[in-house]
């Protein structure tokens, strides 16, 4: 399985973590945004190279259109 590409939109972040919260409650049990392996340091998101193969759930939770799956963009 191939990691689906997400597209990342800085401009529309607004830090509000939902994407970092859902990770790292996914994958560590907790919700704590140090453990998440999506990066919120503006002007930049990046992923951290243990992120899920096909996990989209930080572009799920993304109500701002942060980080959108390529057919949403």
């Amino acid at each position: 399985m191939t990691t689906p590409r997400l597209v990342v939109d800085a401009g529309k972040c607004t830090e509000c973590m939902s994407c970092q919260l859902i990770c790292s409650y996914t994958y560590s049990g907790a919700f704590n945004p140090e453990a998440a392996r999506v990066v919120i340091r503006p002007p930049e998101i990046r992923f951290t190279d243990d992120c899920v193969p096909g996990c989209v759930l930080c572009a799920r939770y993304c109500v701002y259109g942060a980080i959108v799956r390529p057919e949403a963009a």
